[in-house]
């Protein structure tokens, strides 16, 4: 019986140290362009680098939660 859960709870894990991983790695390339280089931050206009920022914020946040759809759909 514990044999048969195991590959189940292998998977489980699996896909949870997916999401997490690529969740952390995200959050640490946006944190740094956004708060660190102060992309994120419009100081008297909008320039090259907010609209970089902002591209980058949307297209990536849209694509990481296309990929957890797909890691916990399978």
């Amino acid at each position: 019986m514990a044999n048969e859960t195991e590959p189940e709870l292998k998977e489980f894990l699996i896909k949870i140290l997916q999401v997490v991983t690529a969740l952390v790695v995200w959050s640490i390339i946006t944190m740094f362009f956004g708060l660190y280089l102060e992309w994120a931050h419009i100081h008297h206009h909008f320039n090259i680098l907010n609209v970089i920022f902002y591209v980058w914020f949307v297209v990536s946040l849209t694509g990481l939660i296309y990929f957890f759809y797909k890691v916990w759909k399978r």
